[in-house]
Order: C-alpha cells, then structure tokens, then sequence
C-alpha cells in the first residue's frame, strides 16, 4: 500500500486500485453466485476472475483466503466488484477499517 493506491497480489493474481477509484467497501458473510472465467478453488480458497451469474459482461474479482471467514466487498469504478479476505480474520478486519478510512477521506469532488 501506498498513499495513493492498495496492490493486492493474491497467488498469481495482482491488482493496484488507487483510492479515488474506490466507491463503497462492505463487510458480507458469502460471495454471489458466480461463474468461473479462471481461477482456481481449493479447500476453503477461491481465488481468480469470474463472471456474475446474472450479467455475463460484469467480471469479478475474488481474493478468497477462507471461504468461512467474513469478506471485504469492494466496488471499484462504479461498478466492478471485488472480494478479498486474508486467512487471519483480524488482518482482514483491519484492512476493511482501512478501506473504509480511505474511502471515506477522498475528496468528495474526485470521487464523482
């Protein structure tokens, strides 16, 4: 992280979102019913690129460390999502905490 953008690298996958791109952060129990374009599930894991069930065009990001833990749910752009959790529930509280922080701190002229 810096002071301008979050670099998430989960396996093989990587994203850099800066903050002023970010619109709303939520904590969910379970992701939506999806559609795998790639990735991959293994035990409690979801990781990869997928497809929302009820709009084929809208990809989503899943950085799932455990399945049985709370999520972050963050749309980015105005519309693309992203879920993310760590396999420590804590650091996953904490960086929601975050988010949510640096979200609501942007100025309110740039995020519009």
């Amino acid at each position: 992280m810096n002071a301008d953008n979050i670099q998430i690298l989960s396996g093989v996958y990587y994203v850099e979102l800066p903050f002023i791109a970010m619109n709303e952060v939520s904590m969910v129990s379970k992701i939506p019913s999806l559609e795998r374009k790639n990735g991959f599930s293994a035990w409690e894991k979801e990781k990869g690129i997928f497809k929302d069930s009820l709009n084929e065009e809208k990809l989503v990001y899943v950085y799932v460390d455990n399945l049985r833990h709370q999520k972050i749910r963050l749309m980015y752009n105005d519309s693309l999502l992203l879920f993310i959790n760590l396999s420590d529930s804590v650091k996953t509280k904490n960086l929601y905490l975050y988010l949510e922080n640096k979200i609501a701190t942007q100025p309110a002229q740039l995020k519009q």
